[in-house]
C-alpha cells in the first residue's frame, strides 16, 4: 500500500500494536527484503506487509503482531482468531486488506472521500489482416449488479452497443431507474493496441460519494472478428489502500486495480 493511514482506532480499555516491514528493511539487487525473520526458515518474511492487533493488553498485542507479520496470511487469520479477545487488521504484500470479524467494531475507517480507483489495463496486440480495435468498456457496479458509473465507453457507433453486452444490459436497467440516457454523450473513439488506465474519484453518475462497501469493477472487451471477453472483480472501497492484480485475456492482455490517495 501506499504512504498513509490505513485506519484509526480508538483504544480505550486495551492496546494496540503494528509490526512489519512498512517502515524497516532493506533492500538488495532493487528486491525489498523485511527485516522480520520467519523463525521457521530463517529466512525474511514475505507474506504480509503490516500487522496490527488491538488485544487487552501490550504484551498480547505486541507479540500476536509480531507472529502475524512473519506468517502466511491464512495462517495469521487461524492464530489471530484463536486468540480470545484479539482483533487484527493485515496488510498483504499484494496490498490485500485482511479484517478479523470485529475489526470493523473497534476501527475507525478513513472516510472513501480523498481516495481514487486507477483501472489500469492493456489493449493486446492481435495479428491477422482482419483485424479491428477492440470496443471497450469500464464501470463499477453494486452486488446488484446496477452500474454506479461508466469510466470508458469506446465505441462510436450506436450499432455496436449491444455488443458490449454486460454494460449495454446493466446500462438498460440504470436508464428505466433513472429516465436517462447516457451512452451517445459518453461513447468515444476505440482505441489502439497498448497501455491505458481510466479513474474513479469515488463518486456515482450523480456526482454523489458512494457509501463504503464491495463493489464490482469490471473490464468488457468485444471485437469484431475478435472475441468477447469479461473480466469482473469485486473489491472493497473502504479507504484502505490496494493493488490487485487481474489475469488477462485474449483481448486484455493485463490490467491492475489501484486504489490510493487521490494526487493532489
Amino acid at each position: 500500500p501506499e504512504e498513509g493511514t490505513a485506519a484509526r482506532v480508538a483504544v480505550q480499555d486495551g492496546a494496540v500494536a503494528t509490526s512489519g516491514d512498512y517502515r524497516r528493511g532493506y533492500e538488495i539487487g532493487g528486491r525489498r527484503y523485511s527485516h522480520l525473520l520467519d523463525p521457521r526458515t530463517a529466512a525474511p518474511a514475505t507474506g504480509v506487509r503490516s500487522a496490527t492487533v488491538m488485544a487487552a493488553d501490550a504484551v498480547t498485542a505486541g507479540a500476536l503482531a509480531t507472529a502475524l507479520a512473519v506468517m502466511d496470511p491464512d495462517e495469521g487469520q487461524r492464530l489471530g482468531d484463536s486468540v480470545a479477545g484479539a482483533e487484527y487488521l493485515l496488510l498483504a504484500a499484494n496490498g490485500r486488506p485482511i479484517l478479523s470479524r470485529g475489526w470493523g467494531a473497534l476501527a475507525q475507517t478513513p472516510a472513501v472521500g480523498g481516495m481514487e480507483l486507477a483501472v489500469e489495463f492493456e489493449i493486446a496486440r492481435v495479428d491477422g489482416q482482419r483485424y479491428r480495435r477492440p470496443y471497450i468498456a469500464v464501470w463499477l457496479e453494486d452486488k446488484d449488479k446496477f452500474p454506479l458509473r461508466t469510466l470508458a465507453f469506446w465505441v462510436e457507433k450506436s450499432r455496436w452497443w449491444p455488443d458490449l453486452r454486460s454494460w449495454y444490459r446493466g446500462d438498460r436497467m440504470r436508464a428505466l431507474a433513472e429516465g436517462t440516457e447516457i451512452a451517445a454523450t459518453i461513447a468515444s473513439a476505440t482505441r489502439a493496441p497498448g497501455k491505458y488506465t481510466v479513474k474513479w474519484d469515488g463518486k456515482d453518475g450523480q456526482g454523489k460519494l458512494v457509501k463504503p462497501g464491495r463493489y464490482a469493477v469490471c473490464i468488457e472487451a468485444a471485437r469484431e472478428h475478435g472475441t468477447y471477453q469479461l473480466i469482473r472483480h469485486e473489491m472493497e472501497f473502504n479507504g484502505i489502500a490496494q493493488s490487485v492484480p487481474l489475469k488477462g485475456n485474449v483481448e486484455i492482455a493485463a490490467a491492475n486495480l489501484a486504489y490510493r490517495k487521490a494526487a493532489r
